[in-house]
């Protein structure tokens, strides 16, 4: 079943079924120094392995000189994600530390959502400073190795919610417009020592980025066994959830297909068949078959028809269109047969009319016709 909220700044409006507030949990009361924010639930996932080997006075007074970078970088592997973040002084080597699990459905893992989550525990890291120490016009410049994720986030422009990883772009994007800090950013070139072993060559963002990559690949390896299911984050204004899960972008026709392929159903109630398993009974297909076509692709093809022949295929490939049971079922006549068959009894469905000997005919008709145009044209 399908859920959706709706937050303002007086009302939360649950719509649909399952009505459950446990996934809604109601706002707690703002964190007010560094320490209530490691202790506050709602971004546990994100604080639960920050690690700050410095003192905080001297550490926030580096980073209003701008002797403060920051860094982060995304993995995955097998469809289970990770991240690591860390807040560098360039001129004490004082740091605080962040690597964490990406929450997303199995679906929704990938490295750009990885990356992303990098930046959303910079940002997080970030405020929970604020909070106790007052950053109001601190500029902060973080990098990382994947340009996309890094222009995502820094649009001007809200982002669709059909865009892969909508939840945590526009999480994050909310978040830097709720502080008063400036935030640039930076590309660097990944994976450098792939190719070069010989890391006085290299620039500390660079050195950065690689100790990055790999805390959050040991990161992921330590924790890949833990529960990463998406979760509702702080900024969303409106969630869908599916069957307990909560979407990470809205694509109606992704929903669409998720809804009707769902795999629980009675067996005497075709009303709560899936629509793939109704199909499969309908049409007698195997398993092998089920799962070996392409439903996706051929939605793609299909959407590319114009309306007129849509509705005609859809017309036909159901059943719907004017075979002799559907003139019997509109009360158009009063028998099943199709006018061109006489035999008594003979099966009215719609492939029928091309499989009889009338539309053999048409078929050896139409192609003969198409022979001679071919003659035509070379001619």
């Amino acid at each position: 079943m399908i859920s959706i909220k709706h937050i303002n700044a007086t009302e939360i409006e649950v719509i649909g079924h399952p009505s459950s507030s446990t996934h809604y949990p109601e706002p707690t009361t703002i964190p007010a120094t560094w320490q209530e924010h490691m202790d506050n639930q709602e971004d546990k996932w994100m604080t639960r392995h920050i690690i700050a080997t410095t003192e905080m006075p001297s550490f926030v007074e580096s980073l209003r000189k701008n002797n403060v970078i920051a860094v982060s970088d995304g993995s995955g592997k097998d469809r289970i994600g990770s991240a690591a973040a860390v807040l560098h002084c360039t001129h004490t080597g004082q740091r605080i530390k962040a690597t964490t699990m990406v929450q997303g459905n199995i679906q929704d893992q990938s490295s750009h959502r990885s990356e992303l989550v990098g930046i959303l525990m910079i940002v997080k890291i970030a405020s929970m400073l604020h909070t106790e120490f007052d950053l109001t016009g601190t500029l902060i410049t973080f990098g990382l190795d994947n340009d996309e994720a890094r222009k995502t986030v820094i649009d001007e422009y809200h982002p669709s919610v059909k865009k892969p990883d909508y939840d945590i772009i526009c999480d994050i994007q909310k978040r830097f417009a709720s502080l008063p800090i400036k935030f640039n950013s930076r590309w660097i070139e990944g994976h450098q020592d792939k190719t070069n072993t010989d890391y006085d060559t290299m620039d500390i963002w660079t050195l950065l980025n690689i100790e990055m990559d790999i805390d959050a690949g040991v990161h992921r390896e330590t924790h890949k066994h833990d529960n990463t299911n998406n979760i509702p984050l702080p900024n969303e204004r409106t969630t869908v959830w599916l069957d307990n899960k909560k979407l990470a972008h809205f694509d109606k026709h992704e929903l669409y297909s998720a809804v009707h392929g769902r795999a629980y159903s009675h067996p005497t109630d075709k009303r709560s068949w899936s629509c793939l398993q109704f199909w499969q009974i309908r049409e007698t297909l195997s398993d092998q078959a089920l799962t070996n076509i392409h439903w996706h692709v051929l939605g793609k093809a299909f959407r590319k028809y114009p309306n007129g022949k849509q509705r005609w295929l859809v017309k036909h490939e159901t059943g719907q269109c004017g075979v002799g049971r559907m003139q019997l079922r509109r009360k158009y006549q009063d028998h099943r047969q199709l006018p061109q068959m006489q035999t008594k009894g003979r099966n009215d469905a719609t492939h029928h009319p091309m499989s009889s000997h009338i539309g053999n005919h048409q078929m050896e008709h139409s192609y003969h016709v198409f022979e001679q145009l071919a003659d035509k044209i070379q001619n």
